[in-house]
């Protein structure tokens, strides 16, 4: 994209979208998102076998951090809001609910075990303390089904002699990474209506300084 005019006189929205671009000039600036540079870097990781178990997750989570930070919805923001307080939910969970259609409330717990097993040490089980419950977590390209986990069957006892597919819980790999590419064209989407509303406390000016590399043009 290029704009004929500063980065200082652009709109929220404009800004917005440069947010949601790979790559934009001003007058003044030559700015890279963050955002569009971690998608394509999930992408791309993704279809290499020996960069696909791991950096293609923690993309994701990255991404569906920083959109679960830096946006609401002005269309029935007030419900989803609401009900994402009382849930406490984390950042990439709000991501997933308010912008992709995700409302399961076992889906969005999993998800968050999961991430926190990725993220964290790059491990595939988690004990939850609160609960007391044991999580081994497999991930399959090739789910028959649509969802973005498929729960165990049974649950686990944390015994690692005791693990079966039965007490597995699968992640879709494909659908997850999908999905948050879907969500960051759906954001353009809604931000092309006005609907889209920045979530931080500064507004567009930490969008701008947190997520944009920012080249001064001579």
């Amino acid at each position: 994209m290029l704009f004929d005019k500063k980065l200082s006189e652009l709109t929220d929205s404009e800004i917005i979208n440069i947010h949601l671009s790979r790559k934009t000039l001003t007058k003044d600036f030559e700015l890279i998102s963050t955002l569009k540079t971690l998608e394509s870097e999930m992408q791309q990781s993704s279809g290499l076998d020996n960069f696909k178990s791991f950096l293609p997750f923690l993309a994701a989570f990255a991404i569906l951090d920083q959109i679960g930070g830096c946006y609401k919805c002005y269309k029935n923001s007030e419900e989803k809001e609401n009900h994402a307080k009382e849930k406490k939910y984390k950042s990439f969970q709000k991501a997933l609910y308010y912008f992709g259609d995700i409302e399961d409330e076992q889906t969005l717990n999993e998800i968050r075990i999961f991430r926190n097993s990725i993220v964290h040490d790059a491990c595939l089980f988690f004990f939850e303390q609160k609960k007391n419950e044991y999580y081994c977590f497999r991930y399959s390209d090739n789910n028959e089904t649509s969802n973005l986990i498929n729960s165990a069957e049974e649950k686990w006892d944390g015994n690692y002699d005791s693990i079966n597919p039965k007490n597995m819980t699968i992640v879709n790999r494909k659908l997850l990474i999908n999905k948050t590419s879907d969500i960051i064209r759906k954001l353009s989407k809604i931000n092309e209506s006005n609907e889209l509303k920045i979530s931080l406390p500064d507004k567009e000016k930490e969008l701008i300084k947190r997520y944009f590399l920012m080249i001064p043009r001579n």
